[in-house]
């Protein structure tokens, strides 16, 4: 399933689809899907594409526009979300909600900050659920969250998406745009990127308004810089595995 992609907060139409290409190169490891079929991927893919309309054969052509030719977030195989295969994942919707910031368990108006990219349609949320509301339980308590942390997630792709995220100045993708993406086969979650162009200054209103040196615990102006900047899952991330974000880091300039 392919989409024209046209651009509307990022007008160079380079951040979102040129994100998820580079993205992908930074994993060591792969997914079970990737495992079986390296071609299938995490993110989207795309390239750059203008349109040109011509009424008849005879007329002149008429330029609409300039997008981009995208793997459609709806891609199954592309991502190895095949029948029979274990795997579930989650698109959060909100970046204010504490449910998508972690700061309250899974409530009955669950389907307001959280919907199924895969199954599509999937109104059975009891394994996300478990795995949520335990990060809700580790709000103020990082010696238990980092203890704990690699029976739940999958720490490599923690590592790159936070500091990807970061580096980046992705303010947008903490709470809102995160698709979290279960592996029966490893029993774990991987945080998944989705809608990249909040980023390299730009708030989520397509405006430059924040400098390169910015990080998730600033505020401009009384607000946070980062959507989700509380959220118990990544305030708990920076302190309870600094060390291996700075490797990570480090071994990504490198």
């Amino acid at each position: 399933v392919f989409c024209v992609k046209a651009d509307y907060a990022e007008s160079t139409s380079t951040h979102n689809t040129q994100n998820a290409n580079l993205v992908e190169t930074l994993y060591n490891e792969k997914t079970p899907a990737q495992i079986r079929d390296p071609r299938c991927r995490t993110t989207i893919y795309g390239y750059p594409i203008v349109i040109f309309h011509q009424q008849t054969e005879t007329d002149t052509p008429v330029f609409i526009g300039k997008y981009n030719f995208n793997f459609d977030k709806g891609s199954e195989e592309a991502f190895g979300f095949n029948e029979g295969v274990d795997v579930e994942s989650w698109e959060f919707k909100n970046n204010t909600s504490d449910q998508c910031n972690f700061l309250a368990p899974i409530g009955e108006k669950w389907d307001e900050d959280f919907e199924a990219r895969y199954p599509d349609k999937n109104t059975n949320i009891s394994r996300f659920k478990v795995m949520h509301d335990w990060v809700v339980s580790t709000k103020g308590d990082v010696a238990k969250f980092k203890a704990e942390f690699e029976n739940y997630f999958d720490l490599h792709f923690a590592l790159i998406y936070y500091v990807y995220t970061s580096v980046m100045l992705m303010v947008d993708q903490r709470a809102k745009n995160m698709f979290l993406t279960y592996w029966g086969e490893t029993g774990k979650w991987q945080p998944w990127f989705y809608d990249n162009d909040t980023c390299i200054g730009i708030n989520n209103e397509g405006l430059l308004v924040f400098d390169y040196y910015h990080e998730d615990i600033d505020t401009v102006e009384d607000a946070n810089v980062y959507n989700g900047q509380n959220s118990t899952l990544w305030v708990n991330f920076r302190e309870a595995f600094a060390e291996e974000i700075q490797e990570t880091y480090q071994s990504l300039r490198n």
